[in-house]
């Protein structure tokens, strides 16, 4: 008699039914005829795993499988909402394709704070019978080349989102975020912005390579050389880390801005709600364009101007990318690119005309 708690294994129906666990194993793998196991004792082995309500562990025998269909998705944080969402999408999509998806997350809590553990998604702990994996966007920036190497080089297939790494075999799904930044800073100038203050978060991409694109787009429009804010360090409290570097760059001699770009909605509302206790009025005394916000922004009050690249499609192109690879329809190192879009909302378009300062620190 089994204990209706534990979990039956091959190991519980053979005792049930007096064969050995290789036995039951052939049976269940429908080699019975193979290796010449008797009907009567096929039909047992059949017959217990009904009783029993035996369901076998799919990863188990997955990485058993000469050809697995077993995925490694690799992301920053759980928590962090726009990795969520392109993982959410990434795992839907293989399932659709008779994949399933095995999460890791690439950081741990230690006393000094969160670094990268490699017991988690190091070289040595991807199982051996995965063929692919798919690494998202922070996640992906964190990770050591030779990590990434260590994979190829035992014939996975690996597709990067968000990030770019020089390997030629590893598959790309990227966003130009260059563009996104250039369109938001020619947006917000041809609204009436001159004096411009960009949150550039940390200065590494792809965040960089946004603030490359608002340098550029303002420099296009003939607008003064702008505040840029980094962050001192790559902060996981985004918000917090936004409220400190505005609050510090209203502290100095600057002029206050009357357009204010930014990468990342949480780090760009903290910077607004710094200003607004300056005194300064969100679409009337200073215009906004934030990128990465989606619909956070839209029920922010001003509903916010945004560019947002497309999260929840960059990882269905990923899911299909790292598949279309394995099953030999598209080559190693492949790219499918996407292009921002610039979705104007109230933030950016002053119905009364945007208020000019009359003193730099009033």
């Amino acid at each position: 008699m089994t204990d209706s708690k534990s979990p039956v294994t091959l190991k519980t129906i053979a005792q049930q039914v007096g064969v050995s666990i290789s036995t039951v194993s052939a049976v269940l793998n429908g080699k019975a005829k193979e290796r010449r196991i008797a009907t009567e004792t096929e039909k047992l082995i059949l017959k217990a795993t009904q009783q029993l309500k035996y369901h076998p562990n799919f990863f188990a025998t997955q990485l058993k499988q000469p050809a697995s269909k077993l995925l490694v998705l690799c992301m920053h944080q759980i928590s962090d909402r726009h990795s969520a969402i392109t993982g959410e999408a990434f795992a839907y999509r293989a399932m659709v394709r008779g994949y399933h998806v095995l999460l890791s997350t690439l950081f741990t809590e230690r006393p000094s704070g969160r670094e990268l553990s490699a017991s988690m998604v190091g070289p040595q702990s991807i199982p051996g019978g995965v063929p692919g994996m798919a690494v998202v966007s922070h996640a992906a920036r964190e990770m050591p080349d030779e990590w990434i190497s260590s994979w190829l080089d035992r014939g996975m297939a690996v597709v990067s989102i968000e990030h770019r790494f020089n390997d030629p075999r590893v598959g790309h799904v990227v966003t130009d975020e260059f563009r996104g930044g250039y369109l938001s800073a020619k947006h917000i100038c041809e609204q009436g912005a001159r004096n411009v203050w960009i949150m550039g978060g940390h200065p590494n991409p792809p965040f960089v390579n946004n603030v490359k694109g608002y340098l550029a787009g303002l420099k296009e429009m003939n607008a003064p050389e702008p505040l840029v804010l980094w962050s001192e360090k790559v902060s996981h409290d985004w918000m917090g880390e936004g409220y400190r570097v505005m609050k510090q760059a209203l502290a100095s001699n600057h002029a206050r801005p009357d357009g204010l770009l930014g990468v990342g909605g949480r780090l760009v509302m903290a910077g607004i709600h710094a200003l607004v206790e300056a005194g300064l009025t969100p679409g009337r005394d200073f215009l906004i364009v934030s990128y990465h916000s989606g619909d956070i922004g839209e029920y922010f009050n001003p509903p916010l101007s945004t560019v947002d690249p497309p999260t929840a499609e960059a990882g269905s192109a990923a899911a299909d990318l790292l598949i279309d690879t394995l099953e030999g329809k598209c080559p190693h190192g492949h790219a499918v690119h996407f292009e921002p879009e610039l979705t104007i909302r109230d933030s950016s378009t002053p119905a009364g005309g945007l208020r000019r300062h009359v003193a730099d620190n009033r």
